[in-house]
């Protein structure tokens, strides 16, 4: 993996993690489906489902009857959730 391939979260973008066949994990618009993200972030979809619903995850959208997260929501969420302890 090359460095333009890590994120700034130390883990690997959208482009690189390792997915199901056949599913892209993000669309031309930047537009993430509930799977895509849980294979994003690691995250279980129930937990991600569970978070939407308490309003701690991140920002969606829904377009009829689909939930749909861009990208740079995602991200803003993440970095919202950033330890600002360090490790010793």
């Amino acid at each position: 993996m090359t460095g333009s391939e890590v994120s700034r979260f130390g883990q690997r973008n959208a482009a690189t993690i390792a997915a199901p066949v056949g599913m892209v994990l993000v669309d031309a618009g930047g537009l993430m489906s509930i799977d895509q993200l849980a294979v994003y972030t690691g995250v279980p979809k129930s937990t991600l489902y569970y978070w939407r619903v308490e309003g701690r995850g991140p920002r969606g959208m829904r377009l009829g009857k689909y939930v749909r997260y861009r990208r740079m929501d995602v991200e803003a969420w993440l970095d919202s959730t950033l330890d600002d302890r360090r490790a010793v």
